[in-house]
């Protein structure tokens, strides 16, 4: 996994590298002069103190002269700082990390990041291609830092020979968790995940701002105890103006081979949209679900779901 990981970073970086390059200013050898100055961009870690990312990718771009820059930190360099190519002048510039799970979209002024997309039962199954009602369902992001600035002036003194850039990155993901409170016949569980519809897949690096389009999240959930289930996860968040309901779903196979699924926009504590809406941290969720009645075994009952049936007193899915 660790090679996979860095090979990933490296094929990144590269095609980053391919975006900005037709941007960037190149000299024949012998026309390189040293310049007046240095910029030494470091990175101050004191609105997210708990962040460790393995890298940060930082790009700059100045829209006056159609120059661009592009660097990768990592290790030692994000506090120590890194000698970069900038001249005097106003500079746009968008950092963020490299997560496993992004799917990025880059130019010199346009950054965004999104999911791939997934299987409302990956959360207990793995990867797959269904799809939740009418939404598209794509798996949770990792954790993003990033910062964005629409004008960032480099502009040292007559006589500096090194200018200090300090970059403040800080969270952009948010932490939702989750419980369902007094569940019955728990113990006849052998497995079982959830959903959560409602969500944005998407953010725009550059202001932060998370996308209208409405998805449904797989997530994991176990039990925790004789009668609890419990879960938590990533997500992008929801946009404000967003008017999808957010629902959440489990899917629970029993140990007499039935597959049940509970929640339905109809169903009122399967609903969570208040509890999310009107969290005191939008940042930090949590959501509570009180009650669950699964049934006991059926021994000796005929009953012999197909690979496909699942049972629901609420409505049908077919997945």
């Amino acid at each position: 996994m660790t090679h996979l990981r860095y090979s990933f970073k490296i094929l990144y970086t590269l095609a980053l590298f391919s975006i900005v390059a037709g941007g960037c200013r190149h000299k024949e050898l012998d026309d390189v002069a040293e310049p007046d100055f240095r910029v030494r961009v470091k990175y101050d870690w004191e609105k997210a103190p708990q962040a460790d990312p393995d890298n940060m990718s930082v790009f700059f771009y100045n829209p006056e002269t159609g120059m661009s820059e592009f660097e990768v930190f990592s290790g030692n360099e994000m506090e120590e700082g890194k000698l970069v190519n900038l001249e005097a002048g106003n500079w746009k510039m968008t950092t963020f990390n490299v997560i496993e799970s992004g799917i990025f979209s880059d130019s010199n002024e346009s950054h965004h990041v999104s999911t791939r997309e997934g299987d409302v039962l990956e959360g207990a199954l793995g990867n797959g291609i269904s799809r939740a009602d009418d939404e598209t369902v794509r798996i949770t992001p990792d954790m993003l830092w990033g910062e964005s600035r629409e004008r960032l002036r480099v502009n040292p003194t007559p006589g500096d020979k090194e200018f200090l850039v300090t970059l403040y990155p800080e969270e952009l993901i948010c932490h939702y968790s989750f419980e369902i409170r007094n569940v019955d016949n728990l113990s006849h569980v052998t497995n079982l995940c959830a959903s959560l519809s409602g969500m944005s897949g998407g953010l725009d690096l550059n202001s932060a701002e998370v996308d209208m389009e409405s998805i449904t999240l797989p997530l994991e959930a176990a039990p925790d105890g004789s009668n609890t289930i419990r879960g938590e996860f990533l997500t992008f968040g929801y946009h404000p103006l967003m008017d999808t309901p957010k629902i959440m779903r489990l899917y629970v196979w029993l140990d007499d081979g039935r597959k049940l699924v509970y929640g339905s926009e109809g169903t009122g504590k399967w609903n969570v949209t208040n509890q999310i809406l009107n969290a005191e941290d939008p940042r930090h969720v949590h959501y509570i679900i009180d009650g669950l009645g699964l049934p006991t075994p059926m021994d000796g009952s005929p009953f012999d779901p197909s690979a496909d049936d699942w049972v629901s007193e609420e409505y049908e899915v077919g997945i």
